[in-house]
Parts: C-alpha cells; structure tokens; sequence
C-alpha cells in the first residue's frame, strides 16, 4: 500500500506539513510506503475549462500537474492538507483539485477505490467550512472511502 500527502501550504515547515507529516509517520509505522508533495514547490495553472482532456484523455496544459495526477493514481491512499486561509483552503490546493476532478472524468482516469481525507489547519474561525470544502471534493471524485483517525 501507498499513502500520498499533498500539502497545500505555501509556508516552509507550517502546521498543515507538520500534521501531514504526522500521519505519514504513523502509517510508515505500519509498513504502509509514503510520500509527500509539496505543493508550494510545483506549478500547477488553474483549469482553463478548455476541454483539450476530453480528445487528448490528459490535461493540454504543460506544468507540473500531470507529475502530481500520476502519483495519486498510484497512491491507495491520498491525504489533501491545506491551511485555512480567509474561511477556505489556501489557492494552491483548489488548482490541483479542480483539474484532477476535471481530467479524471475526461480522461477515464479515475481516482475509485482509494480511501483518504482532508486535513485543514487554522488559527480562527474557518476551518470547518475549508474542510466541509476538501471533504466535498473526495466525494465528487467517485467513491473514495473516506479515513477516519483521531490521535489522543
């Protein structure tokens, strides 16, 4: 089993990867292969809505998605980590987000089967609805079982 931590923070050694870290270290215990992307480190473009998935069954934009999308493919287990900024996750996550669900469906390359959860960061109010967010996004991409844990 692979686990895949995407970490939406654009801060070096921040809560979110702090936290991401955490529960990668907890399934590395385990046995279970780990990786972590940061995303601060790629570059990932918005989706243009262009429909060029839909011919080409891959994004037409040329950037570092397609790296990032492969790798969750070949995760069994995907973790979205972002802080919450201004009631919502940081605007690196939502890039990668939209043209996954976008190119996945296009493309046939689904994300089914894979289990995985949101993990949002906060200092004030927000988090609820930044995780509410991350949360929505599993489901809208086809059946992904959703990973429950609580570390006392």
């Amino acid at each position: 089993m692979k686990a895949l931590a995407i970490c939406g923070s654009p801060r070096e050694k921040g809560n979110t990867e702090f936290y991401l870290q955490l529960l990668l270290d907890e399934l590395a215990a385990k046995g279970i292969e780990t990786e972590m992307i940061m995303l601060k480190d790629k570059v990932i473009h918005h989706c243009k809505g262009c429909y060029g998935c839909l011919s080409h069954k891959a994004c037409v934009q040329k950037d570092d998605f397609e790296e990032v999308f492969g790798k969750m493919q070949e995760a069994d287990a995907i973790f979205v980590g972002a802080p919450v900024y201004v009631s919502r996750p940081a605007s690196l996550v939502s890039p990668l987000l939209e043209r996954v669900t976008f190119s996945a469906r296009a493309s046939g390359r689904m994300l089914s089967g894979k289990i995985g959860a949101p993990v949002t960061v906060a200092r004030r109010a927000g988090q609820t609805f930044a995780f509410a967010e991350l949360l929505l996004w599993y489901f809208i991409n086809d059946k992904f079982k959703i990973f429950s844990y609580i570390r006392n």
